[in-house]
């Protein structure tokens, strides 16, 4: 009985720091370059139809 409890509890602990790590560490785990910031500028080109967003070059 407290080895069953002692085992859940530890699977259902380290559970949530698992899932935590993913959520904070997401782009590691996907495999992002962390130096990708500075070479790309995220939302330049989103907006599409608008006059004053810049143009990318081809």
């Amino acid at each position: 009985f407290t080895f069953g409890h002692a085992s859940f509890a530890l699977l259902f602990f380290f559970g949530h720091i698992w899932h935590g790590a993913r959520t904070l560490f997401r782009d590691v785990f996907a495999g992002i370059d962390p130096d990708l910031d500075a070479q790309v500028e995220f939302g330049a080109f989103q907006k599409l139809g608008d006059p004053t967003t810049r143009r990318q070059v081809v």
